[in-house]
């Protein structure tokens, strides 16, 4: 079911991927629990959807969530935390909070680069700094 979340994500059909997202989410914390890895992402999908259609501090609350638990369950460095962090940056850079999201984009640039997933640009981080 996630993998049709992130197709409806991608053809911007938002209300019906979040259905879906809610639906499937529902059924993992029910069978998975809270900290397995697939209800962590379709949590991280929920809140892309949240961000896209303008609900910025409910997806804000959802980044902040998973980030935490993929620090605890798989360390900083690993390239799902960088992502996570990462999304949070660009949900704070949409909020306005600036000095935050610069912090933000500075941990995830300052961390060795992962194999899996790209580092966030440095021209991001530079408009958000030019912001402050």
């Amino acid at each position: 079911m996630s993998n049709m979340v992130r197709a409806l994500i991608s053809a911007a059909k938002f209300a019906d991927a979040e259905t879906l997202a809610r639906q499937t989410l529902d059924l993992q914390l029910r069978v998975l629990g809270p900290e397995h890895e697939d209800t962590q992402w379709t949590i991280h999908n929920l809140a892309v959807i949240l961000r896209a259609t303008g609900r910025r501090e409910e997806a804000e609350k959802l980044f902040r969530e998973t980030n935490g638990r993929s620090r605890e369950n798989a360390g900083l460095d690993h390239p799902d935390t960088l992502g996570s962090m990462e999304e949070l940056a660009v949900t704070l850079d949409e909020l306005h909070r600036y000095p935050e999201a610069a912090d933000l984009y500075r941990k995830t640039i300052d961390r060795p680069a992962p194999r899996a997933r790209p580092r966030p640009s440095r021209h991001r981080q530079q408009q958000v700094q030019s912001r402050l």
